[in-house]
C-alpha cells in the first residue's frame, strides 16, 4: 500500500476545489491569510479579556461594541467568500452569542462569576439562554429555556 501511495502521489490543489461543477470553493485565499487570522486574534482576545471566568456588564456591553465594530470591518474589507472567511465569521457569530448570553444572565454560576451579580439565582436562572434565527429581520435572537424542558425532565 505506502509503495503504491509514493508511486502515484495525490495532486489535488486544495484551493481549486469544486464542489459542484462550476462551483469551486476557495479554503484561504493567500492574500487574506493573514489579515483573517488577524481578526481570528481579535476575536479571541477579546473573548479572554472581557468574557473569561469573572464578568461583569461593563465588559460585557464593551465586548458586544467590539465585536460589531470588528464585523463591519471585515464586512467592509470584502473578503471572497472562503471557507477561512466563513470560519470568521462564524467565531464572530458566536462569540457575539456567548457574549450576549452572559450579560442577560444576571448571576453567577458554575464557574462563571458575575462581579456584579455574585449569587446563583435558582428562582429565575435555573435555565438555559438558547438563540434562534427566527426573527422576521433573520437577527439571533435569545429566548430562555427551562432546564428541565432541555433535559426531557420538565
Amino acid at each position: 500500500m505506502a509503495e503504491y501511495a509514493k508511486a502515484h502521489p495525490l495532486t489535488l490543489d486544495i484551493n481549486d476545489f469544486e464542489l459542484a461543477p462550476g462551483k469551486k470553493i476557495l479554503i484561504v485565499p493567500d492574500e487574506a491569510r493573514e489579515e483573517l487570522k488577524a481578526f481570528d486574534d481579535r476575536i479571541r482576545a477579546l473573548m479572554t479579556i472581557r468574557v473569561g471566568i469573572a464578568r461583569d456588564a461593563e465588559n460585557l456591553t464593551k465586548v458586544q461594541e467590539e465585536l460589531s465594530a470588528i464585523g463591519v470591518e471585515i464586512k467592509a474589507r470584502g473578503f471572497n467568500d472562503s471557507i477561512g472567511y466563513r470560519i470568521v465569521q462564524n467565531k464572530l457569530l458566536l462569540a457575539k452569542m456567548v457574549a450576549q448570553g452572559a450579560l442577560l444572565r444576571t448571576e453567577s454560576r458554575g464557574s462563571h462569576y458575575r462581579s456584579d451579580y455574585p449569587q446563583i439565582d435558582d428562582q429565575n436562572w435555573k435555565k438555559s439562554i438558547v438563540f434562534s434565527k427566527g426573527s422576521p429581520n433573520g437577527k439571533i435572537i435569545p429566548l430562555h429555556q427551562d432546564l428541565g424542558a432541555l433535559r426531557g425532565t420538565g
